[in-house]
């Protein structure tokens, strides 16, 4: 079982992610944005993955991949940063600045979440 830091300003997809997520057996915690993300593990989360969006108020996503890049408690945390976009600029800069892997929202079901999330959180060892 991984802990998954879900990150996205929009309430709906933080339950619908953590419900995806749960249903596979993984713990989730959620934060509405990069701040207060940072701020649950500057307070001693250790998440074994990190599921952030791009476009947040407060703090970004790609701002807040920098700082988790630069947190050495985080700094090899696997990172999937999830966008609404559809440019592929904005997937090259997440994966640039650092991003581990990149989840279009249009497209998100939960196969989807399971399969691109999969090698992520296979690598966590069962509870």
């Amino acid at each position: 079982m991984a802990t998954v830091l879900i990150v996205d300003d929009m309430e709906v997809v933080r339950r619908a992610m953590a419900a995806m997520l749960r249903h596979d057996g993984h713990r989730t915690v959620c934060a509405a944005n990069g701040a207060e993300a940072l701020s649950r593990i500057d307070e001693g989360m250790c998440p074994d993955l990190v599921l952030l969006d791009v476009e947040m108020p407060e703090m970004d996503g790609m701002t807040a991949l920098q700082r988790l890049r630069h947190e050495p408690r985080t700094s090899h945390t696997p990172v999937v940063m999830m966008t609404s976009r559809t440019d592929r600029e904005t997937e090259n800069e997440a994966i640039r600045r650092g991003a581990d892997g990149y989840l279009k929202k249009s497209t998100l079901s939960w196969d989807e979440v399971h399969h691109r999330l999969a090698p992520y959180l296979s690598q966590q060892h069962p509870s």
